[in-house]
């Protein structure tokens, strides 16, 4: 339970920053 609390915000991270990554390639 203690690593699924840690693994969500760290996946939701790298979902942030790929996402940007992606709209920085985009632009």
């Amino acid at each position: 339970m203690r690593s699924l609390g840690k693994a969500i915000p760290t996946i939701i991270t790298f979902e942030g920053f790929f996402t940007c990554m992606n709209y920085l390639v985009l632009t």
